[in-house]
Parts: structure tokens; sequence; C-alpha cells
């Protein structure tokens, strides 16, 4: 299928892991707006959108990023933009976390392969402040 995105140009894509539905998370960016939407596989209607925290920097090019939790319960996701990391809700796109560590914009997000025992997220972000940060967040 086509998924048309109307806020701009498509910057990420990242399926699900595993056989959970197969969500497909697109994040779309303007010169205005930042939005992650979340379409379930087959289908054109996205299930839910939020805006991820952004700065406007005119003129610069935009990157962004996303990254599923191993069980697929979360979505770890950033912009060249802005110097946060946002951890969303996958079923409902919540925000539940925002990671505030980084003096430039997060270009790169990574969720580790698998989860503590306890629930806790293992996250390593890269930053255009030339530092990459490995840091956990417990639901």
């Amino acid at each position: 299928g086509i998924y048309g995105i109307s806020s701009g140009p498509v910057l990420a894509l990242a399926w699900a892991p595993g056989d959970v539905g197969r969500r497909l998370p697109l994040v779309g960016i303007t010169e205005i707006d930042a939005t992650l939407c979340c379409w379930p596989f087959g289908m054109t209607t996205a299930t839910w959108t939020v805006t991820l925290p952004s700065i406007n920097n005119s003129g610069s090019p935009q990157k962004g990023d996303i990254s599923w939790s191993s069980d697929s319960q979360w979505i770890v996701a950033s912009l060249s933009s802005s110097p946060t990391v946002s951890i969303f809700d996958a079923q409902r796109g919540t925000s539940h976390f925002i990671y505030h560590g980084h003096t430039g914009g997060v270009n790169a997000v990574s969720c580790s392969p698998a989860n503590a025992a306890d629930g806790t997220l293992y996250i390593a972000s890269g930053s255009m402040d030339k530092t990459v940060h490995v840091w956990q967040w417990k639901p």
C-alpha cells in the first residue's frame, strides 16, 4: 500500500519487531511541525499521531530516527532539530518520558535488543554534540 503523510517528507521508518500486528511508524517533518504516526499494517489511516519536540532550524536539513523496544510496547524517537529523545507507548501514542541529556540535536537512537528482567529499557542516543549517551528508562 501507499501511505500518505500530509505534514511533510518522511524521515524515518521502522517495523515493530516480531509478530505484533506489524505497525509501521513514520516520522514526517516540515519546517513547522514534526509528527510521529503509527499505521497498522495494510491500513492507510494512522491509529495515532503525535508531535515530537523540535526546535525550528529554518534552512537546516533535518533527520529523524525511530527504534522499537524488543517487546514492541515502546517507541523511542528523536529529531536532529531537538536535543531530546522521546519515549511513547506504542499502542496509544502517549508520551511517557523525554530524555534531556544532550546539548545538540539527536539524530540517532537505538533500543537494546533485549529488555532487562524488570522491564528496564537500555537506549543509546547519538547527537550533533558529538556524543553517544547510553541510558536506561524503567516504565
